[in-house]
């Protein structure tokens, strides 16, 4: 009997490396992704050291960075409602994130609804950099660029915001020698933000590092407590600052017993009970406060009354106070270890609550499934080992909410547990796995199901046909086109002992039907390979995998066709390619068409082009990243475009439970484009024309429909097949009835990826009557331009001027530009003050007959800037002519210019500009016809079609 995954690692050694991360390799995420990407955790990693506010408006505390030992330092950004679920959220922000730290200073900005980040330490050297997260509407960052003199780089620093002076104040740190500091510096956010060092009276304290520091609103002073010294180490001491016009330090004399002054301390403000209040420590978690308005300020202890749980002591956390709840919130820090917790404890009951993680976390497992189910956006993982089987079944929500939730489905469930082949049948909304062992009752040659309408239930397929034999650790995948499972390969029992190289398919309508594939040659036997569906192609993509002999492992690429006739073609890029290995993960990064490989032993990334002509690539992450592991599961998720890593096993055979999200940060959602308004008659048809572009680096299928809020006749839905960054037009005829009443008619376009419907894209037009009036309306959807955004309005009848106002999130209304409509009836404005992330409402107000009339209001959010290609100057191309494109950031470009049977005629290296560029292509001597110009600057490339005439 041959070895299963269990033991196969006897028979090859384990295989891991170092991985060395560098700072240089940190890049920013552009809008159209970046093509190494980005290690972010889904579950909130424990961590110390991080930045922690409470977003007011929103009821949230917002986390960003920190450290934790094994992983290095964080960037990322996570969220929790107070209000809501108590589950922390990953964020996504715009903007060029800062570079990973721990140790920074942090305030939260009142006026502007943002968190400012000073300084800390990253890679063990210290920052003196400011950055601005806007909370307001879609989170987006923007480094702060201060004139004057700046502090010098430091971390530990103490931070407050001063609303009535709208100025941030900055206290101590330590240097990375070792130097404690005492200095004070504010930093004016009026207008340019500028740096000022701050000299007030009196002894200022000792210099200290870590310091909890917070704004007495009452006295108009600062409160410092605790903090630690180079040289002198921890105090109890507790300080003021005064704020008015003569600034002056003076130390407070207190009464009653102080918690421990150890550095790394967090404080709040309590505005009910006028005081300051932090937790005793290391050894425990109480609240202690400081009664402010006293003569001697007194510290009381604040012993909890509730139930005993409460959260262990610890240092170097994040603290806010919840004024609706009146609340202290704690979460992170250090006591042997970096903690993940967050805890409140509420003043008016005395007792702690515990706020996340609620429920349990996904267990730690290897060698489990994991898969997509697009129709609800979420992950399903079912069993595995941790060694002993599990049969359980987990989901984690794709939208952004981490965490894991336990489903309990109904039926007999599957008698294997780990190793099966597994797929998503989106015909059906259900899951199928195939194959598969367990201790009990060895290896299957069974198919599940696992429905995910209504309540969740398995159930057993009854099949026809001849089956596979028994097997464990073959690779499976769903055929979407013609509706069938495909599987490969796997360790068999019978005939023989040993792997397999066969193919089979099973056939899902009517009566499931199994039938063995001849595809002539191809891999050789093997098993616990990855396998992958590429749509673009209409093929399998098999890698690597385990087999019996020397080395014992591949480093492989398959592909078998999927159509009429099933055949092995092997892809065989030059140049280096990843190590063997088997248990790896393998999945089609479909907005950059390629294939990505991680895993199976080791820490490293590659990536290879699919469109064909081009090596391996051995991605560089941004890190943190997961450490090596073998028998962790990935999909890819199209609408985030990220790889999720999931589980394994790492080099000292611990089995992990954490999931890890490889983002690009790309655009990947399509989008549909709306006709003018048009003018409809009763008993005709009505002929209308819509584009739809593919943002994906690949060819992909794109369905459509049409609804009106009227009850005329149903409009068939269709689908449109585009090629990689495409558009392309629809044309629609709308059947009017002769009974058609007259009026304004709302007509809504849809288009979504074919088996992707999280993948969508609306727009809404008009189609009127000829006698109905026409009041003023957008003509269609915002268009984005190279400088900004461009909204058309339209009436059929005259307006004259209007004006146009805008505003961001609940700001007041801002008056933009009086606006006077052309001989078409349209009103046109391009706005070129938008920052790109940021949402913003639109309307106008004009005069309807002898009543002021507003239009509704327009929602637009501005995108980053992206890759596109315009077409040519002059158009059609004749003589000399230059190409137009988009580039999302300055740098080295590619144009390619290739005739319509895809063969290339000219390569151009470019060095761009961000936005439009034109570059002179000369007079090339072409023939007339069609044919295509193809940019590319680092991720996927953009097409455009283009005529020459001479």
């Amino acid at each position: 009997m041959p070895p299963t995954r269990r033991f196969a690692a006897a028979s090859i050694r384990f295989r891991f490396a170092l991985l060395v991360v560098s700072l240089g390799l940190i890049r920013p995420l552009l809008a159209l992704g970046q093509t190494d990407g980005a290690w972010v955790a889904l579950d909130p990693p424990a961590r110390q050291s991080f930045s922690l506010v409470r977003d007011a408006a929103r009821d949230r505390l917002v986390l960003f960075g920190g450290f934790q030992g094994g992983h290095g330092d964080f960037n990322d950004v996570w969220s929790l409602a107070l209000g809501g679920s108590a589950r922390w959220r990953v964020e996504r922000p715009a903007g060029t994130p800062p570079a990973a730290r721990e140790g920074q200073a942090t305030a939260y900005d009142s006026r502007r609804g943002r968190m400012l980040v000073l300084g800390g330490s990253s890679n063990g050297g210290d920052l003196g950099d400011v950055w601005s997260l806007d909370l307001t509407g879609t989170m987006s960052w923007q480094q702060v660029i201060p004139s004057g003199t700046a502090p010098a780089a430091r971390e530990f620093s103490s931070a407050v915001y001063d609303s009535l002076r709208d100025r941030l104040l900055l206290f101590g740190g330590v240097l990375s020698d070792g130097t404690g500091l005492d200095d004070l510096w504010a930093l004016s956010l009026t207008g340019t933000p500028t740096w000022t060092p701050l000299s007030p009276s009196g002894a200022p304290p000792a210099p200290r590092a870590g310091a909890a520091l917070v704004l007495d609103p009452v006295r108009d002073r600062l409160i410092l407590f605790g903090g630690g010294q180079p040289i002198l180490g921890s105090d109890q001491q507790t300080w003021a600052l005064s704020l008015g016009d003569s600034m002056k330090w003076e130390q407070v004399t207190t009464s009653g017993t102080p918690p421990d002054g150890l550095y790394g301390r967090a404080g709040i403000y309590d505005p009910i009970g006028d005081r300051f209040v932090t937790i005793s420590g290391v050894s425990h978690s109480t609240p202690v406060a400081l009664a402010l308005a006293d003569t001697v300020p007194a510290w009381t202890w604040l012993a909890p009354s509730g139930p005993p749980d409460e959260p262990p002591g610890r240092y170097i956390n994040g603290m806010a106070y919840d004024p609706v709840r009146r609340a202290l919130v704690i979460c992170g820090g250090y006591v042997n270890n970096s903690l993940d917790d967050t805890w409140s404890f509420c003043f008016d009951l005395s007792m702690w609550t515990r706020l996340a993680p609620i429920g349990e976390d996904l267990p730690a497992r290897t060698d489990h499934a994991a898969t997509i189910d697009p129709m609800s956006g979420r992950v399903i993982v079912f069993g595995g080992r941790d060694p002993f089987d599990r049969g359980d079944v987990w989901a984690m929500d794709l939208e952004g909410t981490a965490g894991w939730d336990s489903i309990v489905a109904e039926g007999t469930p599957p008698d294997v547990a780990s190793d099966v082949a597994a797929a998503c049948d989106t015909r059906r909304h259900r899951m199928l796995y195939f194959g598969g062992e367990s201790t009990a009752h060895g290896i299957s040659n069974a198919v599940w199901a696992l429905d995910l309408d209504g309540t969740p239930t398995w159930s057993e397929l009854i099949t026809s046909g001849t089956p596979p034999s028994p097997r464990t650790g073959s690779a499976a995948i769903y055929d979407p086109v013609s509706d069938r499972l495909v599987v490969f390969g796997g360790l068999v029992t019978a005939p023989t002992s040993g792997v397999s190289d066969e193919v089979w398919c099973l056939t899902l309508s009517g009566t499931p039907t199994w039938s063995r594939w001849t595809p002539g040659a191809g891999p050789s036997g093997r098993a616990y390979a990855s396998a992958s569906y590429d749509a673009a192609r209409h093929r399998m993509l098999v890698f690597g995998g385990f087999y019996y002999g020397d080395p014992g492992v591949d480093n492989d690429v398959w592909g078998l066709s999927l159509g009429d006739t099933a055949t092995w073609t092997g892809v065989t890029p030059a140049g280096a390619a990843p190590a063997g290995r088997y248990g790896a993960t393998a999945v089609v990064d479909r907005a950059r068409d390629r294939l990505l490989v991680a895993g199976g032993g080791y820490p490293d990334v590659w990536a290879l082009d699919l469109s064909g002509g081009s090596p391996w690539i051995e991605l560089h992450p941004a890190a943190p990243a997961p450490e090596a592991r073998q028998g962790s599961e990935a999909v890819y998720d199209v609408v985030g475009d990220r790889m999720i890593v999931i589980g394994g096993q790492n080099s000292t055979y611990t089995y992990e439970s954490d999931s890890w999200a490889l983002s690009f940060g790309g655009v990947t959602r399509p989008s549909v484009g709306c006709p003018e308004p048009q003018i409809w008659m009763p008993g005709s048809n009505l002929v209308i024309g819509f584009t739809v572009t593919n943002r994906l680096g690949s060819a992909a299928d794109y369905r459509w429909s049409a609804a009106y809020d009227r009850g005329w006749p149903v409009l068939t839905p269709g689908v449109i097949r585009l090629g990689p960054a495409a558009t392309d037009s629809v044309h629609l005829s709308i059947p009017v009835p002769d009974t058609a009443a007259m009026g304004v008619v709302r007509v809504t376009l849809t288009t979504w990826l074919d088996a992707e419907p999280r993948l969508v894209d609306r727009c809404e037009f008009h189609i009127r009557d000829a006698l109905t009036p026409t009041r003023l309306d957008l003509a269609w959807a915002p268009e984005f331009t190279a400088r900004g955004i461009r909204l058309t309005w339209f009436s059929a009848e005259p307006v004259g001027q209007a004006e146009l106002f805008r505003r961001e999130g609940i700001s007041e209304w801002m008056d933009l530009s009086p606006l006077w409509q052309d001989g078409t009836g349209r009103l046109a404005f391009e706005d070129t003050t938008v920052v790109a992330g940021h949402t913003y409402a639109y309307r106008l107000r004009y005069q309807n007959g002898d009543a002021e009339a507003w239009t509704h209001e327009v929602m637009v959010r501005a995108p980053a800037p992206g890759l596109f290609v315009f077409g040519t100057r002059p158009s059609p191309a004749r003589g000399d002519w230059s190409v137009m494109f988009d580039l999302p950031e300055g740098g080295a470009a590619a144009i390619r210019l290739l005739d319509a049977a895809g063969r290339e005629i000219r390569e151009l290296r470019v060095s761009g500009s961000p936005g439009l560029n034109q570059v002179p292509m000369g007079h090339l001597g072409l023939r007339p016809g069609v044919y295509w110009l193809r940019v590319r600057q680092g991720g996927p490339a953009a097409s455009r079609r283009i005529v020459v005439i001479q």
